[in-house]
């Protein structure tokens, strides 16, 4: 009997010890992981929001009812650098894979410039965009000119409602929307 008591003792004291020490290197990985997921979910909200706000700017110019002015065919519109800043900064927080799908989804609606200008410059500082804003028509980048004007948005309001550019573009903002 003195032998399962003692023998009782130590497998309760062995068992405490164990699963003590399992409940701290498990327990703040799993706190960590819960954290980032909870951060890259509000991050896909973020997105969602930014381009869903895009979407309905898009169908109000689409039904005639408002939404972003007509834009000449050859001059840039700066504000471009301000919306795609938006979807980068709603981004940071998504997992690697999704921040570069959102990237890349951003150089097709915003351009190769402007989404290049939003990631070297995310923040809310008026000056970067204001800056940026100065940038129209054609701009010399290492000997060449560089079109800032045949972007996705940009194509899409320089025509008519109902062109098929518009039409590509809702479907791409879809698709930024649910970040993919």
């Amino acid at each position: 009997m003195q032998a399962d008591l003692s023998t009782l003792l130590v497998s309760a004291a062995v068992s405490v010890l164990v699963s003590t020490i399992v409940s701290l290197l498990i327990a703040p990985t799993l706190v960590v992981r819960q954290e980032r997921a909870k951060r890259r979910e509000r991050a896909r909200e973020a997105v969602d929001g930014v381009a869903g706000a895009l979407l309905l700017d898009l169908d109000r110019y689409r039904g005639g009812w408002g939404g972003p002015p007509h834009r000449k065919t050859d001059v840039a519109d700066g504000d471009d650098t301000e919306r795609a800043a938006k979807v980068i900064r709603a981004a940071a927080d998504l997992g690697r894979q999704r921040r570069w799908l959102v990237q890349r989804r951003c150089r097709i609606i915003f351009g190769q410039r402007w989404t290049q200008w939003a990631m070297a410059y995310p923040g809310e500082d008026e000056s970067n965009h204001r800056a940026a804003k100065t940038m129209f028509g054609q701009v010399r980048e290492h000997g060449k000119d560089v079109d800032i004007t045949s972007h996705l948005i940009h194509q899409a309001y320089s025509h008519p409602p109902d062109h098929p550019s518009q039409k590509r573009l809702a479907r791409h903002l879809r698709w930024l929307a649910r970040s993919l």
